[in-house]
């Protein structure tokens, strides 16, 4: 138990002095396109034309608006984002959300590499009343300069997968100082716990799940819907007590979710809640 704690700390000193030292030094090594496949190709792995998941492939991709984007990226990537588009338009059919007017503004809150930008976008734009309506999406994150091992830094990569997204934009900051609201406001794998959280080189201050859920279902409008997405079964639990604690009720819900797209090792949990 010693060890552990000293561990902990130990943690704790590295993340209070390498978090803002990222954030001074600023690393960046943007990324380059490297070899993209064809859309075409990966669908047909999902089974021939006309048979049930390359039909749910197919619909989803035309209803998303996705493929041009698609095309941009390799097989794993294809893949995994149409998982993403798969688990958010999942939960808003269960409940029915559509959104009324001919703008419609997204906040995605702790992007992390922001893979699933696109389909973000692209299942907000399909669930427009209005005919293709014009989506303006932001996407705050705490640690944008934290460098991953192939010397991409997160923002790097947020920015790649972004990348001739119309309306898009990305914030370095901390969420808690954001005061603008919107229609559709997500919270994809947030921090519940401070060993996770520390983990991911977060100094202590920013461990704040009670308080980064009441904001951000202060910023959602009238008629507006808030998502939450959690990975396995101790997190959705944790975050299921945090909307509770909150009084925030839960209007659609998917439990032990997994996308026949792409395979996680943790399945998905995911919270919807409406104004």
């Amino acid at each position: 138990m010693a060890l552990v704690a000293l561990l902990r700390l130990v943690r704790r000193l590295r993340n209070w002095i390498d978090f803002p030292l990222r954030g001074l030094l600023r690393l960046r090594h943007p990324v380059r396109r490297r070899s993209a496949a064809r859309l075409d190709a990966t669908l047909s792995q999902l089974g021939p034309a006309g048979s049930v998941l390359r039909s749910r492939a197919d619909h989803l991709v035309a209803r998303t608006g996705l493929a041009p984007g698609l095309r941009r990226f390799d097989e794993r990537e294809q893949s995994e984002i149409l998982a993403y588009a798969d688990l958010i338009e999942t939960v808003l059919t269960i409940a029915d959300v559509q959104f009324a007017g001919e703008t419609i503004d997204v906040l995605d809150v702790g992007i992390g590499d922001w893979i699933y930008a696109s389909a973000l976008l692209g299942v907000a734009r399909g669930r427009g009343a209005a005919t293709w309506p014009a989506v303006s999406m932001v996407g705050i994150e705490v640690d944008p300069w934290r460098l991953y091992r192939d010397g991409h830094a997160r923002i790097d990569w947020a920015e790649f997968y972004s990348a001739d997204l119309p309306g898009t934009r990305i914030v370095a900051g901390d969420f808690l100082a954001w005061s603008h609201s919107a229609d559709f406001v997500t919270l994809l794998f947030p921090f519940v716990d401070r060993a996770t959280h520390e983990q991911w080189g977060l100094p202590g201050r920013f461990f704040n799940p009670p308080g980064i859920l009441r904001h951000a279902w202060s910023l959602v409008r009238e008629n507006g819907v808030l998502l939450i997405v959690n990975q396995g079964t101790t997190e959705a639990e944790i975050q299921e007590q945090l909307l509770v604690d909150a009084g925030i009720s839960i209007v659609a819900r998917l439990t032990n979710f997994e996308s026949p797209f792409y395979p996680y090792q943790l399945r998905r949990w995911a919270f919807l809640a409406q104004r």
